[in-house]
């Protein structure tokens, strides 16, 4: 993941920003994932451990980034499989 990176929420950051019935409402429809770019990555990892490194970053919504985010709250998205989307 870098700068500029396409990202989507994954089950963790589902959770951080709408808490523990997030599956729940995706399911549902009630929330549904969008893409979006990494803006920001600290350089400095929040965690180290066994190996994982978690870094906070910021993406290309204010909204998402009021939480306390980080690398492990996103998956990459690849570039291809975002311009089929688009198409």
């Amino acid at each position: 993941m870098k700068v500029g990176s396409l990202v989507v929420l994954n089950q963790w950051g589902l959770e951080a920003v709408f808490g523990d019935r997030a599956d729940e409402a995706v399911a549902s429809g009630h929330i549904i994932p969008k893409t979006m770019r990494i803006t920001r990555i600290d350089p400095v990892p929040l965690l180290e451990e066994d190996g994982v490194e978690a870094f906070d970053v910021e993406v290309d919504d204010p909204y998402i980034n009021q939480f306390l985010i980080d690398t492990l709250c996103f998956d990459v998205v690849p570039e291809e499989a975002a311009n089929d989307a688009i198409h």
